[in-house]
């Protein structure tokens, strides 16, 4: 049988247990965000056998107010692979078991509004001013 703890190495040992939990609660997607996931399942739904329309529709509505959803999904991509704190050479600090889902449904939806091809979208993705186009390459 082991001794017991003295006092102050059971307190030591509680608080690295408490951080251990700490760091692996941040690391979880807030619910904001994960939902994300089937929004852009759609998305890619959507766009699915190259519906140019569809494709072009996502990048430019002809109303008022236009959302450019191919310009926010790579933004989506470049905050979530934390490229914005100019870690990109660190994006193994970035990805994980959590996060990892949603990148993949992203990349796989940005594919998809390119594909046809679509040139005015793969135009966006890669005139884009956030670095979601290194990202793209440097995660393959």
């Amino acid at each position: 049988s082991l001794p017991p703890l003295t006092p102050g190495l059971e307190d030591l040992l509680a608080e690295k247990v408490e951080k251990s939990r700490e760091k692996e609660e941040e690391k979880q997607l807030s619910c904001k965000v994960s939902v994300m996931q089937p929004i852009l399942r759609f998305l890619q739904l959507l766009c699915e056998n190259h519906n140019q329309k569809l494709q072009n529709l996502l990048r430019d509505q002809n109303n008022k107010t236009k959302y450019n959803l191919v310009s926010e999904t790579l933004i989506l991509l470049d905050s979530i692979c934390g490229s914005t704190t100019g870690g990109l050479g660190l994006l193994g600090l970035y990805i994980n078991e959590n996060n990892v889902g949603l990148i993949n449904q992203i990349m796989e939806t940005l594919t998809e509004y390119c594909q046809g091809p679509c040139y005015e979208n793969q135009a966006c993705i890669a005139t884009h001013e956030s670095n979601g186009l290194a990202i793209i390459t440097a995660s393959y």
